[in-house]
């Protein structure tokens, strides 16, 4: 079976995206799939990312026009060229959309769109009338021809099928690698004395870390936290991490909150493994790959319910974070508890990826309906 997997961004752009389908391609010419994954190119891509590529062959298309749209013309020839049975595209709202639409429509044959948390209410509020816009020119009738939607969560599921999507929906999650006790590098980080709370993805309002300022900026907040340092490792969006700063600074804890910028590959392995504690304030996701790479490294996890992983409150492997006021008072709650407590929860988080969210198992999943839908 030959099978095309087709996203916007290739490089470190595309966030937990780009991850994902790095890892599900790999994952299934390990099971024996002919796949190919086709993208768009960008400064991130040429000037270095494809040499971090692990994942089934990629193509990364330049482009024509603004980027928020992604025309990328060659990109509808190559699929059609290739001819796979099966499509499964990443993402929405951008060109690579209309390239599968019109590939199925040449080709006669099947696609299955992920839309990896694009349609729940806050995705589609940010930006909302150039998504309105986009749902009327292509994206409806784009998910409307799908031969199946893949959820990555019940709750992704649900948002589907509030906006009056009848057909196939597919639930399954993301996957992960577990970390074996190897040998890793020295961390990014410098060496400190002070235990670390980490987050690590995408700086953009949506994962809500300006909230995560303000109470760490809370008096009973700041004496609990003297042993702990704060480190904010990512990519930039919108120039946010510079309004991060300005913010840390104006709470007077700009002494203990450290901005690393990104980190790849080895190092953001060094940086899970240098950790104590990893947290993610998030405001919307689809089911963050993040969380899945903490708990492979078996930190315990700070998260909202918004992050999908309902499974990580009931197994004790994660802390809850309110929205809102509340957000300090979980906080306390979490720094004082025992060192034994959070390897614990830690522990609970490493058996969780153990028995529900392996790449391979999940990768056999998507195996399974590439052949069902063909």
């Amino acid at each position: 079976m030959k099978v095309a997997l087709v996203t916007s961004w290739l490089s470190s752009a595309g966030g937990g995206v780009s991850t994902v389908v790095e890892a599900l391609s790999r994952e299934l010419v390990a099971l024996g799939v002919e796949a190919r994954v086709f993208g768009l190119s960008d400064k991130a891509w040429r000037a270095g990312g494809h040499l971090h590529w692990d994942g089934a062959p990629a193509t990364a298309f330049d482009i024509s026009g603004p980027d928020a749209f992604g025309y990328a013309r060659k990109m509808l020839d190559s699929l059609i060229e290739w001819s796979p049975d099966v499509t499964h595209i990443h993402g929405m709202w951008m060109y690579p959309s209309v390239a599968v639409s019109k590939w199925a429509n040449a080709a006669q044959r099947p696609y299955i769109v992920s839309p990896h948390g694009m349609l729940d209410s806050w995705a589609i509020g940010n930006s909302y009338w150039k998504k309105r816009i986009a749902l009327g020119l292509f994206q409806r009738r784009h998910l409307k021809r799908a031969s199946a939607i893949h959820a990555l969560c019940e709750q992704e599921a649900k948002s589907i099928s509030s906006l009056g999507y009848c057909g196939n929906i597919e639930t399954i999650p993301n996957g992960v690698h577990v970390q074996i006790d190897e040998a890793l590098s020295q961390g990014p980080f410098p060496q400190s004395d002070k235990k670390t709370l980490l987050y690590l993805g995408r700086i953009h309002p949506k994962k809500n870390i300006a909230e995560l300022l303000f109470a760490l900026a809370d008096p009973e907040v700041i004496d609990l936290f003297n042993e702990w340092q704060f480190v904010v490792a990512g990519w930039d969006q919108l120039n946010y991490t510079s309004s991060l700063k300005d913010l840390s600074k104006s709470l007077n804890i700009a002494d203990f909150v450290k901005f690393s910028g990104p980190v790849y590959a080895e190092a953001k392995r060094g940086a899970l493994k240098q950790a104590t504690a990893f947290v993610l304030p998030s405001l919307s996701e689809g089911l963050p790959m993040t969380i899945l790479e903490a708990w492979s490294f078996g930190l315990p996890v700070l998260m909202t319910d918004e992050c999908n992983l309902p499974k990580g409150f009931s197994r004790g492997a994660a802390h809850r974070l309110s929205l809102g006021p509340s957000m300090k008072d979980d906080l306390k709650t979490f720094l004082r508890m025992t060192e034994s407590e959070m390897r614990l929860m830690g522990a609970s988080g490493k058996d969780l990826v153990l028995t529900e969210f392996q790449w391979p198992t999940i990768a056999g999943k998507f195996q399974s309906l590439y052949n069902s839908i063909v």
